[in-house]
């Protein structure tokens, strides 16, 4: 079994981060996707965790709510019945402390469950509900 190098790492995570596709990061540093979405996965549910530790007891004046709209796949209008449940279009929720530019709570969901707004699992009302009054 091959072990990506830290140096190796680093420049793929790098790649990723600055806006590379997959296969772009792979055509420049030759190693294969799959090794890529491996690691890019192991390091997303890595910061996953962290962002989960650390945003606790954030206390904002203001909170911004906002709303990303991507694909998954395909657009939901060339998604099959059989694909509905993992591609299509999928949102992602985000609550912001505009003042510390920190993003506190996300959630994504596909298209289907969309109809209702939820930051951290929470409907966006509930989170709101327990923020300190000013």
């Amino acid at each position: 079994m091959n072990v990506l190098s830290g140096d190796q790492q680093i420049q793929i995570i790098a790649c990723l981060t600055e806006g590379q596709s997959i296969r772009a990061t792979e055509r420049i540093t030759g190693i294969h996707r799959d090794t890529i979405m491996r690691l890019g996965e192991r390091v997303g549910r890595g910061c996953a965790e962290l962002h989960d530790r650390m945003m606790v007891g954030i206390r904002t004046g203001r909170l911004e709510l906002d709303e990303i709209w991507g694909y998954v796949g395909k657009k939901q209008k060339k998604v099959e019945r059989h694909e509905l449940s993992h591609k299509g279009d999928q949102y992602t929720f985000i609550a912001l402390a505009s003042s510390a530019k920190a993003i506190v709570s996300y959630h994504q969901r596909l298209l289907k469950e969309a109809h209702q707004p939820r930051c951290g699992g929470q409907p966006v009302r509930r989170s709101l509900q327990s923020l300190p009054r000013p």
